[in-house]
């Protein structure tokens, strides 16, 4: 075993030193962490240094632990090994202009902004989830993601209202699938899989809900959920699709929606990187009248908005089965 010292990223630096342990280090398969200082969290990536090292390789937490503990790790699969810096990731962005008038009355009012994002699937019975959340807006507000994805297994439910928290979570990249390898939702991550899609393969008889999330404001956050049946197949590929809302509900991200508890616009990002919309707390959403957006009303169905079947993405996943 190996002195090892763990650290976290702040700003564009890995400086933060969250943890020491003592463990050997591997770059093909899950290892344990002896955490004699500090704590660690399931799904995060951190930098582990080993000895005297002053830079180390990436690596993400699978089963956290604090002091006295034993965590997991596995060698992460989409950050740079040599740099202090993430592979480069588009980034996105949405800006909301609104008048003094209105951000008094939302914030008298208790309102919170919440953001939806859409998903293709080929399979039915999923449900979108609250992606995004803050009760913090100003006259101009803008919410950036980036195309940055885990994989996650869950034992929750997948009921209405029902928060969906991750058993377990893998950095993932399109093209590639999560293999659930164990009852308790844990597994690998390989290359084969559906071109442009997140692919999830349950290869236990154990039901999951499973499904994607992406990072937004610097956080994963899931953005849809899916039962995840025994020895099934689940594939999901993210849209540059978004729906905003103001309401006065209180709902955490990873809870599960199907009606619009307010008047929300759903935004078209597809070609693009960027747009720009106003809301006004009387007359609701404006974007200049562009066919990029659409009003959904209170107590729409969400699930036909966010969850688009896709023939072009059966067709490829019909593609990808056939080479396996």
């Amino acid at each position: 075993m190996s002195k090892l010292h763990i650290y976290s990223k702040v700003k564009e630096e890995w400086s933060n030193k969250t943890a020491d342990g003592d463990g050997t280090l591997n770059n093909q398969n899950v290892f344990d962490v002896n955490i004699t200082w500090g704590s660690v969290s399931n799904g995060k990536t951190y930098q582990i240094r080993q000895g005297q090292q002053s830079v180390g390789d990436f690596y993400t937490c699978r089963a956290g632990a604090s002091t006295g503990g034993t965590a997991s790790f596995e060698k992460a699969r989409n950050l740079a090994v040599n740099t202090s810096t993430e592979l480069v990731a588009t980034p996105y962005a949405i800006s909301v202009n609104m008048n003094e008038e209105t951000v008094r009355g939302l914030e008298k009012g208790g309102f919170f902004l919440y953001a939806f994002k859409g998903v293709q699937s080929t399979q039915k019975g999923g449900a979108p989830t609250v992606w995004f959340k803050t009760e913090t807006f100003s006259a101009s507000t803008e919410i950036t993601w980036t195309e940055q994805y885990q994989a996650y297994s869950s034992t929750s439910e997948l009921v209405p209202n029902g928060q969906i928290k991750a058993s377990a979570a893998y950095d993932v990249m399109l093209g590639q699938t999560f293999n659930i390898t164990s009852d308790k939702g844990i597994g690998e991550v390989v290359q084969d899989g559906t071109s442009g899609a997140i692919s999830i393969l349950n290869q236990t008889q154990t039901q999951f809900t499973s499904g994607i999330s992406q990072k937004v404001e610097g956080k994963d956050s899931p953005l849809c959920a899916f039962p995840q049946y025994g020895n099934n197949l689940n594939i999901m590929a993210p849209i540059q699709k978004v729906l905003l809302m103001f309401a006065t509900n209180t709902l955490n991200t990873g809870t599960v929606i199907y009606k619009a508890y307010s008047p929300g616009g759903l935004f078209d990002l597809t070609g693009e990187t960027s747009r720009e919309v106003s809301y006004d707390i009387n007359k609701g959403w404006s974007w200049g009248g562009s066919t990029w957006g659409q009003i959904i009303p209170a107590n729409a169905d969400l699930v036909p908005l966010l969850i688009e079947s896709s023939a072009a993405l059966e067709k490829r996943a019909l593609a990808a089965l056939a080479a396996w």
